[in-house]
């Protein structure tokens, strides 16, 4: 039943859509989206699901197929227009994770370093300083 009218099984009711989210806005929001440039990808944790793998080598280096996981949301962040990673880091990762962005030259990275592993919510609070309250993914490599 819709709204107090009974209807026959088969009959066609037209239901007004409105496909264009973006004219149906208040007048107060850009009528432009603007494009997110900025991603934070959470990589500090420790992977201790993942052991022994992740004794030797990062759980974001581990290979799916023939390349690192990080790999893959790297270049989903080039697909997707974002010209710069904030990679979080732990201190024990971080020198190894620092040579990823040898082969992306085309991001400017950033390695904030995340002390404790305290999740994903204080993951993104350590890479804040570089948002510069700006829009922002966060990708996931695991």
């Amino acid at each position: 039943m819709i709204s107090g009218t009974k209807y026959e099984v088969g009959t066609r009711i037209e239901v007004p859509l409105n496909l264009n989210p973006i004219s149906s806005r208040p007048s107060s929001m850009p009528q432009t989206p603007s494009a997110v440039k900025k991603a934070i990808i959470p990589a500090a944790g420790l992977g201790t699901r993942l052991k022994p793998a992740t004794d030797f080598m990062p759980k974001e280096l581990l290979p799916i197929g023939t390349k690192p996981s990080l790999f893959y949301v790297l270049e989903e962040a080039i697909a997707s227009g974002i010209e710069e990673i904030i990679l979080v880091v732990s201190e024990t990762k971080k020198s190894m994770l620092e040579q990823v962005a040898s082969f992306f030259q085309n991001l400017k990275f950033h390695f904030p370093i995340q002390e404790k592993a305290l999740g994903l919510g204080h993951a993104i609070l350590v890479g804040e300083e570089f948002i510069d309250n700006e829009s922002f993914l966060v990708m996931l490599p695991d």
